[in-house]
């Protein structure tokens, strides 16, 4: 229990080398991921969301060292109460000793140091070094189980009581990165001669040794066979554990919370009997990834229809022959990678990139003879979309049903279309480098070469099934709105320049395109979650 202001303590923890953490999000929960392969540190990493009657903590401190696997760290919790003008604090404080593996959540949990009386040790010394604290008192708890467990398995060790450390305003700290002049006259440095030569030996031994692919595809195989395999006698009194990296994994199977009889009710727990609480398994996620296929359709397929009239010319007198060319879009097969950022408790954002792949059909019909042609052409679709996402129920249930809507930014092109021998239009034929050329690209006729590039608006739902807290598969509609593309352009008039002579003419007509383009997806996929 800390009794100050909040500025108080935040300049206290700050100067006793403690950091703020990072808030649980899409982006740190990256950097969590990024820091266990990479093997190396995050001083602010974020720590997962416990509440005290409800109540989320104002503050988090921790602090590391170069590794992700251990920690101190602490959440601070305001009270409304106020104890001689002072402002009372509530904290916890654990010591995170490795990484264990929870066989009920499926996922990769910290582990902490069962002796928890030396962390509260830890917290109230660094404080007492920065000159800060007025005073520190102990208060008798004896409702407090000496013995208990928390969700994950971990023993936890207490003599029960609870230390009130009072702040001053703590307004000229005593930093601990700064140097004390006391140890001006110790050698804390090697020579200038050794220095190099241990720095090169470690990067040597960190890059050849443990950071090449060799190294990590053989400690992931064992990993791997030590988690998933059965050894033939099993001790159940003895943990099962893993190494990998140079660090030590146990398997807990993350047993249900211990419910205490003997806690009065004001101290400030909820009181239950044991048999009444129900263990829920949390699908709780902050990023997603997932990858959908399916099947794609238009609605309003007749793209445009170009009237066009075939003049011949013969002994003064013209026949005029009308055609019509209808231009359409067929269906097709569609993928579509998508990346979800939990956000919110019922909103997420969503970006996703949908490939789909059809026939672009092109009808030319003789309304005198009833004669024609019917020619098909490989045609791709390509959109990228930003979609604000409702769920109908919060982060954490198994089944999530949505509704989606954004914006949405679509090219089609002519897949047999050959561009121009131009070396940055060949690149730019992929999908990837399309959207750099974009201008030019979208500039040209779609029948040569080019690209129709156009803005639109995306819509839809679906529902999320979680198989397992990472695993999860989903079924997805949605449906994108732009205009519907004229892929003639100054086509017509190119061919009407090279085909017009004194006995055959054509007449083009004004390109009819009416309504809008509904492109149509269904897909089904698979996802994971973090």
């Amino acid at each position: 229990m800390y009794l100050g202001s909040q500025e108080a303590i935040e300049r206290a923890f700050e100067a006793a080398g403690w950091v703020r953490s990072d808030r649980l999000d899409g982006k740190s929960s990256y950097g969590v991921m990024r820091s266990i392969v990479e093997n190396q540190g995050y001083k602010t990493a974020p720590m997962s969301v416990l509440t005290l009657n409800g109540k989320e903590p104002e503050l988090a401190f921790a602090k590391t060292l170069n590794t992700f696997f251990s920690r101190h760290h602490l959440r601070i919790y305001s009270q409304p109460k106020m104890v001689d003008g002072k402002a009372v604090w509530t904290s916890t404080a654990t010591y995170d000793s490795g990484i264990g593996f929870s066989k009920g959540a499926k996922t990769f949990i910290h582990l902490i140091n069962e002796n928890i009386d030396e962390e509260r040790s830890k917290v109230m010394n660094d404080l007492l070094l920065t000159g800060c604290v007025d005073g520190v008192g102990y208060v008798e708890r004896p409702w407090v189980p000496r013995d208990a467990k928390n969700s994950t398995g971990d023993t936890l060790r207490t003599d029960g009581r609870i230390a009130v450390v009072r702040l001053n305003d703590c307004v000229k700290p005593a930093r601990a990165d700064e140097e004390d002049v006391m140890r001006s006259n110790l050698k804390l440095r090697q020579s200038a001669y050794v220095r190099p030569l241990r720095s090169t030996i470690l990067t040597l031994r960190n890059d050849l040794l443990r950071g090449n692919l060799a190294y990590q595809a053989f400690h992931g195989f064992k990993m791997a066979k030590e988690v998933l395999g059965k050894p033939k006698v099993v001790d159940a009194a003895e943990p099962k554990s893993f190494r990998y990296g140079g660090q030590e994994f146990l398997i807990v199977d993350g047993a249900k919370p211990v419910v205490h009889r003997d806690v009065p009710k004001d101290a400030g727990h909820k009181v239950k009997m044991r048999g009444e609480e129900t263990a829920v398994k949390s699908y709780s996620s902050k990023l997603s990834f997932s990858l959908s296929g399916g099947l794609t359709g238009f609605g309003g397929s007749t793209l445009t229809t170009l009237p066009t009239t075939v003049v011949v010319s013969s002994g003064g007198q013209a026949i005029r022959d009308p055609l019509r060319f209808d231009s359409t879009l067929e269906r097709g097969w569609t993928l579509s990678p998508k990346i979800t950022m939990n956000t919110w408790k019922y909103v997420s954002n969503e970006f996703a990139y949908t490939r789909s792949q059809t026939n672009f059909r092109l009808v030319g019909k003789d309304d005198v003879t009833g004669m024609g042609i019917d020619s098909r052409s490989k045609a791709a679709v390509r959109t990228f979309t930003y979609n604000t996402v409702v769920h109908l129920t919060p982060n954490g249930r198994r089944v999530r049903p949505y509704v989606a809507a954004g914006p949405a930014v679509q090219l089609i092109h002519l897949l047999d279309a050959k561009p121009e021998r131009n070396g940055l239009l060949k690149f730019a034929a992929r999908d990837v480098a399309l959207f750099v050329t974009a201008y030019n690209f979208g500039s040209k006729p779609a029948l040569d070469g080019g690209g129709v590039f156009q803005f639109g608006l995306n819509y839809g739902g679906g529902v999320k099934l979680h198989l397992t807290p990472r695993l999860f598969m989903r079924v997805d509609f949605r449906e994108t709105v732009t205009r519907k593309p004229d892929f003639w352009k100054s086509l017509p008039q190119r061919l009407k320049e090279s085909t017009d002579t004194e006995t055959l003419k054509l007449e083009y007509g004004p390109v009819v395109r009416g309504g809008a383009l509904r492109h149509q997806v269904v897909t089904m996929g698979i996802g994971v979650a973090f």
